[in-house]
């Protein structure tokens, strides 16, 4: 019998990754493709740092470097890159705190233009309070707590997924992992969508 339910796709980021900014940015411009699709994607993140050799505060190495401002390049998304490799965990859990909420995919959205747009980073509780505040969010120190739990976890999660990068799109249980042209990534979806629907992906 053919499956005609909505579709959610989760896709394993960090705020770290000015590739997964990039990613963020360039599946928007998809959203009515998705949309057609019944197809709903779902940022859940990670702790790349517990994934792959990168250290927090680390400076960025110049072949990756060179790579994201490539990737960037070529899917036509301005960015300002940081020099070094920054401390998400924070921003991480806000997300974390906020699932199921309205206002999540506008904290998203703002923390991914304030670093990546605007080049300020955002690695303390300070800054982070200023900004929850601005949206109505009121967070404790517990729930930062808990969720550095839960993002150990989801991170532990991807890993056991094959995760090996961000941004990674978990497509049934294979894993896409980067980003590619609008039109690659519509016909990726496209054929995901109608395997999917027909029970194809196992």
């Amino acid at each position: 019998m053919r499956n005609t339910s909505s579709l959610k796709v989760p896709v394993y980021f960090d705020f770290a990754s000015t590739i997964c900014y990039v990613a963020y940015k360039a599946m928007d411009r998809l959203t009515e493709t998705l949309s057609e699709l019944e197809v709903t994607l779902y940022w859940i993140p990670i702790d790349l740092t517990q994934v792959i050799n990168v250290r927090r505060n680390a400076l960025t190495n110049k072949d990756a470097r060179e790579n994201a401002l490539r990737v960037a390049r070529e899917l036509e998304v301005p960015v300002r890159m940081p020099e070094r490799w920054i401390d998400s965990r924070l921003t991480n859990c806000a997300a974390i705190l906020l699932e199921g909420t309205e206002k999540r995919k506008l904290l998203i959205d703002y923390i991914f233009s304030e670093q990546f747009e605007q080049g300020n980073l955002i690695e303390d509780g300070e800054t982070l309070s200023l900004i929850i505040s601005k949206f109505g969010i009121e967070l404790s120190p517990q729930d930062f707590e808990e969720a550095l739990e839960e993002l150990e976890k989801q991170t532990k999660e991807a890993i056991e997924y094959l995760v090996t990068g961000v941004p990674t799109f978990m497509l049934g249980s294979w894993p896409f992992a980067g980003i590619q042209s609008e039109q690659t990534m519509r016909l990726v979806f496209e054929r995901y969508a109608s395997r999917a629907r027909q029970d194809l992906l196992n």
